[in-house]
């Protein structure tokens, strides 16, 4: 029994809007496009915000990361800020 799925295809996209655009078009005909990071807590990670433009749908925050945050803010104490709140966008 195989489980899991075997990778299609690749693109590096570097840091510019134009180059992560250009990446995303090249994986426009799989199901399912992951990015190893765009999740960043800070202002200069546009990965999620190109992702969302590429493919012409929102972003916004997803009840069930933001669930998990606030689980993990109760149990390490931690603060929920702008930067955490950053991190439940998803397209």
């Amino acid at each position: 029994m195989e489980v899991g799925h075997r990778p299609q295809g690749s693109a590096s996209g570097g840091s510019e809007e134009r180059a992560i655009a250009d990446a995303l078009d090249a994986l426009r005909r799989y199901t399912y496009v992951f990015t190893p990071g765009g999740i960043g807590p800070t202002h200069g990670d546009i990965t999620a915000d190109c992702v969302a433009k590429a493919f012409d749908v929102p972003i916004d925050s997803d009840p069930r990361a933001l669930a998990i945050f606030h689980e993990w803010v109760k149990t390490t104490g931690a603060e929920m800020n702008e930067a955490r709140l950053r991190m439940t966008r998803i397209p």
